[in-house]
């Protein structure tokens, strides 16, 4: 036959169909339970499958593996490959982001109360928050800690570490600074 070998069974179960040939290999099955199919060749393996429970859908090959998943709960997104591990949640509380590779790991979460950010990696940590009452960040590693707040009232930073801490308040009432250490 053109094209390679088909087969196709219905029956308890639902239908079943095959398709083999230039291309590679392609399988569908249809019954309890939604649907599947694979597709499996040039460029890796695909999987879909949909029903209860919303779809999901997988890709492994070139680049690594992708999979998503849509259904209760929102949508839900990973991609494992070359430059590390991505992956994307959005849905009930906003959008969640995650990456982890080179570089150390980076994560953000945007939704109720505003956008949260997180880095870890070589030069210590980082986050920041924005958000109801302003903005907020914290950097963590060499050379101590340092924060910040800039919102109502002002903007305030702090400063920890070698050499004692410092601090600034910067708003209504002009500026205040403080120095505690060595």
């Amino acid at each position: 036959k053109e094209g390679g070998r088909r087969r196709e069974k219905e029956g308890e179960g639902g239908r079943r169909r095959e398709k083999e040939g230039e291309g590679g290999r392609r399988r569908e099955k249809e019954g309890e339970g939604g649907r599947r199919r694979e597709k499996e060749g040039e460029g890796g393996r695909r999987r879909e499958k949909e029903g209860e429970g919303g779809r999901r859908r997988e890709k492994e090959g070139e680049g690594g593996r992708r999979r998503e998943k849509e259904g209760e709960g929102g949508r839900r997104r990973e991609k494992e490959g070359e430059g590390g591990r991505r992956r994307e949640k959005e849905g009930e509380g906003g959008r969640r982001r995650e990456k982890e590779g080179e570089g150390g790991r980076r994560r953000e979460k945007e939704g109720e109360g505003g956008r949260r950010r997180e880095k870890e990696g070589e030069g210590g940590r980082r986050r920041e928050k924005e958000g109801e009452g302003g903005r907020r960040r914290e950097k963590e590693g060499e050379g101590g800690r340092r924060r910040e707040k800039e919102g109502e009232g002002g903007r305030r930073r702090e400063k920890e570490g070698e050499g004692g801490r410092r601090r600034e308040k910067e708003g209504e009432g002009g500026r205040r600074r403080e120095k505690e250490g060595e």
